[in-house]
């Protein structure tokens, strides 16, 4: 049996927090002959400690350097490659994980193939607590099979976008002699002679693929730890870093002459790992996005998932009510086993709320079901009389029809028991959807809120998985058998015709998960066609358009006389919209007037007037431009029926460009039409507005995207309904605009918004079309609108329409609002309440980085939602008031801030629900404050802050009495919630011993400043040769030289670790007194004493009364005494600490009790 090659481990370490967790997972690798060499950057002994305490039972030689001074990341790996042995080099970083057959999969990729140089494999992101983060495009699973993939067009990929998919270091095996080779050249992480910061990794992996390919194995074998200690962070400086390696790479790989030209760069070959020379070409952009796509799908539906909390709540719910019974009618016809098992497999056993009763539809072929189940062929217009008859027998509310193979989702079937609690209207109800590739989801199907022109524009997408209500079904005559077929669009049809819109529901869940897109029913154009005589179109037409649409003309007779109003900011505009018009309309019906903004050029636009006086007149408009006065004006002076208001930049595209518009205007039951607006290009300036994107009232949906492309659902080339259009290109009739008097002529924005509104309110459709197209250039009417305005202006159109702009029924609520189509992007957070709201919903606004803020407002708010007592959400950053309302919370917990912008959020959001609202105040920033005085300045500046606000909030939670005071006058409901640290991070932190030296005296930087500073300054130089002093967090720059230690601040939910590293003796708690930083103070002394380090802290706390503490005054001699007091006996010192440390456990934990007050506090009103 041959002899495994030598794998060579290298850990460059500098961060003791995780390393025991990284030289574990190396540890237990299985792979028969590894090394492991450690290279420690490190500040102090801990990592030394933790390589002592695992050499002794380690599987594998440790080979440990102490660097002194620090060689830094790129330096100190290329030391430990120096001195590795192996015919494979393994990079670790001491904060990630490798999974145990890591190693050995790896090498059993690369050994049969000596073409192989690198192997890696999928890896999965993790937070500071080890649990999954969503993936990226840089971890998506590229592929479903190991694979090769070709090193030059890997380098080649990377010349034109360097986006590293191949994964960090730990996660790659190199061929060690093909590692030394790139050395010879560049030193370890450079390219060119260039240093690539934060694009190292990619560097290195370039030069070593120029000898040869990269094998991917598609299992997970590694886990690559994302948190805020990271070298990686989004300062300033660093983005700007981050930009120069962006474009340097690239740049160095084409100066080297590695980029090939003649090959598209998102091209590369790929092989099976089998057959390494059966290169196949692959579009690697395509497949990171289907691939992504795929993982965030896939996420977004885990999330949805009831916990057990959840699901409790959910039995107790329908325990009292009588279940929805519900008849699953499965397409076996084709007579596919597998795909019946799969269908039957992804119905549960007991669904709250839902009963089932399965039956077969088959087409006499099939012999794979079970002998059970029953059955009815559907084979022609007798099976339809046979499921007709059926139907008036059963005993079901609903049917549901699906194809075999597709997929029952339990959140579907979860939401869909809500829904049909509160169906008393609804004689059907459609649900949203998923397409699954290769056994997972990878498309969506949200669809928008009953669109009737969409629904017969595009029945394949709109027309399948309704459930329909038993009882009409049998009182309308059942369904229809000439539709063998296409018997559920019949039957939809049927229900337009004779109940409207508003007997069908929207489930915006989805329900089914099926495979590849359905292709048109054969009756489609026939059933369509019958659709429109029936609703009185005699003379209409149904034809094929592209993308896989109807196009409907509904061929009315009458030719009424439109009035184009051609709103223009200057003759010149004017002058080309006219010369479009004129040139390019064939329909002959039609008047101009010409609405153009005060200018100095009377005579030209006269002239214009001559150019056909007997169609074009000039409508005086004195002022700047303004749409909505210039439309006004129009409609006084229209003399057509129809009104058809025209921006001057557009020309229009086709002929027929009218004939398109009217098609639906002279329906009854429409009432605006809007038009499709492109700039030069064929890329989308308008194809129907959103509302409530993006913090604003309405978005452009496709904008910028090109005209060729389908747009999600193909709506960017479907006739569909939309709340509103722009009023650049509209149709409307002038009895519509008199019966809404017209725009808000106060409005210089968002005018067309607030006129469809208000046109909607009385009912009509507002139509879009994709069949009347105009070109316009970029924007150049002059604004005269500002910054204020168009902020009092959105003030007001949220406070009128607010409710239909977080809702918008063209739109879908699983989508974000922060971007067209998009999932949101915490997937994790996404998931809606319960449907009948039993639990309190919640959502928190944070603001800033603060551990204080992450035990009082994070870790109880996570605590809470994962143990099924509230719903909601948690979030950075002030969310717009579409989204607020959209998720209409019961109560918003927001942590004030400064700024005008947080101002008028908040005085906005009165707009925004009812919600009942806290106030918490968090610690004031004056870490970087030069005096006194100015600590002084912003203490006051935050208080004052503070109480402007404290008017908006029906209570305001503080962490404490000295608080509870400060505000006792602002507000008259003040709750104070104490601070907690969590049991599940405090229960048992780890303490490291030392190898030797001084006592150890810790301080936080956080609570160091103006007077605190000068106190600890002094005590540090007292006790320079005493002891080693230990700063947490930044070091003030003045004491710097004198400081042994200095560990940079941690993720919170890894201080527990991090405290107990820095092996302290006794720690200093300094406080200044203020009510504002008492919390702060406060948490630092409960983290100290969970981790059984004797505090000595001011007593202007008075938590030190609660707690076995040494409290002294703020003064040198004070301190002074009280520190040699501990010095003198440590061991009384140590025990100190740790009765404090049974203090914290018994009294300031976050146990049940105390998540019990949390929540009393939060969700009780009053």
């Amino acid at each position: 049996m041959a002899t495994a090659q030598l794998v060579s481990i290298i850990i460059p370490a500098w961060k003791a927090t995780w390393f025991e967790t990284a030289v574990q997972s190396a540890l237990q690798q299985d792979y028969p002959a590894c090394e492991i060499i450690i290279g420690d950057d490190s500040q102090d002994d801990a990592i030394a400690a933790m390589v002592a305490r695992l050499r002794p039972t380690a599987r594998w030689p440790i080979a440990y350097h102490r660097n002194r001074p620090s060689l830094g990341e790129s330096q100190n790996g290329a030391a430990c490659l120096a001195k590795a042995q192996g015919d494979y080099i393994k990079f670790l970083h001491d904060d990630d994980v490798l999974e145990p057959t890591c190693v050995s999969r790896l090498v059993q990729a690369m050994a049969p193939h000596p073409t192989i140089v690198m192997a890696t494999a999928q890896r999965l992101r993790i937070d500071a607590q080890g649990d999954p983060l969503p993936p990226n495009e840089g971890n998506t699973p590229l592929f479903q099979r190991d694979s090769v993939l070709h090193g030059g067009d890997i380098i080649n990929f990377t010349a034109g976008r360097p986006l590293n998919f191949i994964g960090e270091p730990s996660v790659v095996l190199f061929r060690a002699a093909a590692l030394r080779a790139t050395l010879q050249q560049d030193a370890l992480h450079m390219l060119a002679g260039q240093s690539m910061p934060f694009l190292a990794d990619l560097a290195l992996y370039i030069k070593v693929l120029r000898f040869g390919h990269l094998a991917f194995v598609s299992q997970p074998l590694a886990r690559y730890r994302i948190s805020r200690s990271q070298t990686l962070s989004t300062s300033r400086s660093k983005e700007e870093r981050v930009l120069a390696s962006w474009r340097n790479l690239p740049q160095a790989i084409k100066q080297r002459g590695w980029h090939d030209p003649t090959r598209s760069p998102d091209q590369i070959r790929v092989a099976p790992l089998a057959q390494p020379t059966a290169f196949s070409e692959c579009d690697l952009i395509q497949a990171i996005r289907a691939s992504l796509r795929q993982s965030q799908l896939t996420l977004w539906l885990d999330s949805r998932a009831l916990c057990p909390a959840r699901q409790a709540l959910s039995q107790q719910f329908f325990t009292a009510r009588a279940a929805a019974r519900c008849t699953l009618f499965i397409d076996a016809r084709g007579g596919d086993g597998l795909a019946w098992a799969r269908t039957l497999a992804s119905l549960p056993a007991s669904t709250p709320g839902l009963s089932w009763q399965l039956i077969a539809l088959t087409d006499g072929g099939v012999d794979a079901l079970p002998a059970t189940t029953e059955r009815l062929s559907l084979a022609g217009a007798a099976g339809i009389h046979a499921l007709n008859a059926r139907c008036r027998t059963l005993d079901s509310d609903w049917l549901l029809f699906v194809a075999a193979g597709s997929r029952l989702l339990p959140s579907g079937l979860n939401a869909l028991a809500g829904a049909l609690t509160a169906a008393e209207g609804c004689q059907a109800i459609y649900a949203d959807g998923l397409y699954a590739a290769e056994g997972a989801p990878s498309a969506l199907l949200f669809r928008p809120d009953f669109s009737l022109d969409f629904f017969l524009s595009s029945p394949a997408q709109m027309a399948r998985h309704w459930l329909f209500r038993r009882e009409w079904v049998v009182a309308e005559g059942g369904f229809d058998p000439a539709c063998p077929q296409a018997f559920e669009l019949a039957c939809q049809l049927r229900l337009i015709e004779s109940a409207g819109a508003a007997a069908i529901g929207h489930l915006t869940e989805p329900l089914v998960e099926h495979g590849a897109p359905p292709t048109p029913w054969p009756e489609e154009r026939a059933l369509l066609l019958a659709h429109l005589r029936r609703r009185g179109f005699e003379h209409a037409q149904v034809e094929p358009a592209p993308h896989g649409l109807w196009r409907l003309h509904y061929r009315q007779a009458a030719t009424p006389l439109v009035t184009i109003a051609l709103l223009a900011y200057s003759a010149a505009s004017a002058a080309r919209g006219l010369s479009s018009l004129l040139a390019t309309t064939r329909y002959a019906h039609y008047e101009v007037l010409i609405v153009a903004a005060e200018c100095d050029d009377a005579g030209a636009l006269a002239g214009l007037v001559q150019l056909a006086p007997a169609r074009i007149r000039l409508v005086p408009f004195a002022g700047r431009w303004r749409r909505a006065a210039m439309a006004n004006s129009a409609i006084l002076n229209a003399r057509g029926d129809y009104l058809l208001f025209l921006h001057a930049d557009i020309q229009v595209a086709e002929p027929d460009w009218l004939e398109a518009m009217l098609n639906h205007a002279l329906r009854p039951e429409v009432a605006i039409v809007g038009a499709k607006q492109l700039y030069p290009g064929d890329r989308v300036r308008h194809a129907g507005y959103l509302l409530g994107m993006r913090g604003a009232v309405a978005g452009e949906p496709f904008y910028g995207a090109h005209d060729a492309s389908a747009g999600y659902m193909r709506r960017l080339h479907a006739d569909q309904n939309y709340s509103a259009v722009s009023a650049d290109f509209m149709l409307v009739s002038k009895a519509t605009c008199l019966a809404v008097d017209g725009f808000d002529a106060d409005l210089a924005s968002h005018d067309d918004v607030d006129f469809c509104l208000r046109v909607a309110a009385l009912g009509g459709l507002i139509v879009w079309t994709p069949y009347a197209r105009g070109y316009r250039q970029p924007e150049r009417a002059p604004s005269a609108v500002t910054a204020a305005q168009r902020e009092a202006e959105t003030d007001a159109l949220f406070a009128r329409w607010l409710p239909i702009l977080s809702q918008d029924p063209a739109y879908n609520r699983n989508f974000s609002l922060a971007s067209d189509f998009a999932l949101p992007a915490d997937l994790r957070q996404s998931a809606p309440p319960l449907a009948w709201r039993p639990l309190p919903l919640l959502m928190a606004v944070l603001h800033g980085e603060c551990r204080t803020r992450d035990w009082r407002l994070v870790v109880p708010f996570n605590a809470l939602r994962r143990a099924g007592r509230l719903d909601g959400k948690m979030g950075y950053g002030l969310p717009a008031l579409p989204e607020v309302a959209r998720d209409d919370p019961d109560v918003m917990l927001i942590e004030l801030q400064q700024g005008e912008a947080f101002a008028r959020w908040l005085r906005r959001l009165s707009h925004a629900g009812s919600a009942f609202r806290i106030a918490a105040v968090g610690a004031p920033a004056v870490a970087d404050a030069r005096s006194q005085a100015e600590i002084d300045a912003r203490y006051a500046r935050d208080l004052a802050n503070a109480r402007r606000h404290l008017a908006c909030f029906d209570r305001l939670v503080v962490p404490d009495a000295q608080m509870a005071d400060l505000f006792a006058h602002d507000h008259p409901n003040i709750a104070v919630l104490p601070t907690r640290l969590p049991a599940r991070f405090w229960t048992a932190p780890p303490r490291h011993d030392r190898l030797a030296g001084k006592p150890r005296i810790g301080w936080q930087a956080a609570l160091c400043h103006g007077r605190t500073l000068a106190l600890i300054a002094e005590l540090v130089s007292a006790f320079a040769d005493e002891v080693e002093w230990v700063v947490y967090g930044d070091c003030p720059a003045a004491l710097r030289s004198q400081v042994q230690r200095v560990y940079p601040a941690t993720d919170t939910e890894r201080v527990p670790q991090a405290l107990a590293l820095l092996d302290l003796d006794l720690a200093l708690v300094l406080h200044d007194g203020h009510a504002l930083t008492h919390a702060l103070a406060s948490a630092q002394l409960l983290e100290y004493g969970a981790t059984a380090i004797p505090v000595i802290c001011s007593d202007s706390l008075r938590i030190a009364s609660l707690y076995r503490v040494t409290a002294v005054a703020n003064r040198m001699e004070c301190w002074r005494e009280a520190i040699r007091g501990h010095l003198a006996d440590l061991d009384a010192s140590r025990k100190q600490g740790r009765r404090l440390q049974c203090d914290v456990r018994q009294h300031s934990l976050l146990d049940e009790a105390g998540l019990s007050a949390w929540l009393s506090v939060w969700a009780t009103p009053g």
